[in-house]
């Protein structure tokens, strides 16, 4: 995959300036589908080794903790056919429609 724009961050303080993985800000379309409630469509904005933050395109009532899967537009299979990735994750913060996902 490509990232068109690397603006790595890994802060030193505490809270969200505190970062176990660098971050690169990553913008891609997708699909978030969480069980028992359907899809909600989304834009990337970062990502990193732990998982990626996105945003959904209005506010999200998905628990903390929900396993999802995560479908991004752009991202095909290492396969030799062009089906979309599809990437299990785990709900680690929600604020309105900012989300931030964990790789399971």
């Amino acid at each position: 995959m490509s990232i068109p724009s690397l603006e790595a961050e890994k802060g030193t303080g505490k809270g969200a300036d505190s970062r176990r993985f660098r971050r690169a800000s990553v913008m891609l379309k997708g699909a978030l589908r969480i069980p028992g409630m359907g899809v909600e469509m989304i834009n990337t904005k970062n990502i990193s080794e732990g998982g990626i933050g996105l945003n959904t395109i209005g506010n999200c009532e998905v628990a903390i903790g929900s396993d999802v899967q995560l479908h991004l537009n752009g991202v095909v299979s290492s396969e030799d056919n062009t089906r979309l990735e599809t990437y299990s994750m785990k709900v680690v913060y929600l604020d309105g429609s900012n989300l931030g996902l964990a790789f399971t």
